[in-house]
This record gives C-alpha cells, sequence and structure tokens, in this order.
C-alpha cells in the first residue's frame, strides 16, 4: 500500500498498474466550475473527488465513465493549479471526447491511462487553447493505436 502510494505520487502509473492490478481511477462528482473550458471550446467536467491520492499535476489521458451512461469515453484530464487561469486552488477537469450531455451532479469515474504532459503556465489563453488541442490531437493519435 505504502509502495503504490509512492508510484503514484511519483506519477509512475505503470508500476502502480502492476501492484494494483488496473488503472490508478479517480471518482467525483461533476461540479460548476468557471467554465473557461468552455469558451476556449474544450467543455470539462469539474470533478469534486472522493479520492485524496494524486499523481503529479499535468495532463492525462483518461477512459471516463459516467453515472447513468453505459459508454466508456474517452478523455483528457488536467490535474493541477490551472497557473495560466486562476493559479492556487486544486482542480481534476476532463474534457470527455465527443460528448456535450449536462451531467452536473453525475458521479463520474476517470481512469488515468497515461501521462501526456507537465503543467505549465502560458503566456496568453490562445497558447493555452493551442496546447489543449494538442493535447487532445496526441490523445486520439494514442488510442487509435
Amino acid at each position: 500500500s505504502t509502495l503504490i502510494r509512492k508510484f503514484i505520487i511519483q506519477g509512475n502509473l505503470e508500476k502502480a498498474k502492476i501492484l494494483l492490478g488496473y488503472n490508478l481511477f479517480m471518482i467525483g462528482e461533476v461540479a460548476h466550475g468557471q467554465k473557461f473550458g468552455r469558451k476556449m471550446g474544450f467543455p470539462t467536467a469539474n470533478l469534486k473527488l472522493i479520492d485524496k491520492i494524486y499523481p503529479p499535476f499535468g495532463i492525462y489521458g483518461a477512459r471516463v465513465q459516467i453515472e447513468g451512461y453505459k459508454k466508456i469515453y474517452d478523455g483528457v484530464v488536467n490535474i493541477g493549479r490551472n497557473p495560466t487561469l486562476k493559479p492556487g486552488e486544486l482542480s481534476v477537469e476532463t474534457h470527455i471526447l465527443n460528448f456535450s450531455d449536462y451531467i452536473y451532479g453525475k458521479k463520474v469515474i476517470v481512469e488515468l491511462i497515461k501521462h501526456l504532459r507537465d503543467e505549465k503556465k502560458f503566456n496568453s489563453m490562445e497558447e493555452l487553447k493551442v496546447a489543449i488541442a494538442n493535447d487532445v490531437l496526441i490523445w486520439k493519435e494514442e488510442i487509435k493505436k
């Protein structure tokens, strides 16, 4: 258990997966956020988490299960403090690919599959938007493999 926590905190998802027998996942309820992602064309499900152990801040490719939905969706997750937009407050935000339903208050399970990049402060909203689009593109390419 201590070793698993260590791997998670270090961001070593592969070693944590080997010991756990499954991918690291986070469970939370979708809450209202600042709507920055939506304004940039990347709406996100902001999660109030039940779990309290986080991997390092960054962007992750994920699979997403939503309460009341049978389909498992792909998503791109930001875990961190949003240094470009509203630095300080820890948040977990998931852009669910090919999904636009109203899911506030629903329980969501986010299965972290792969670390895509570290969290970064961008000089402008436009730079951030380009980076998010690139993160989505990278994850879409990865899941085709």
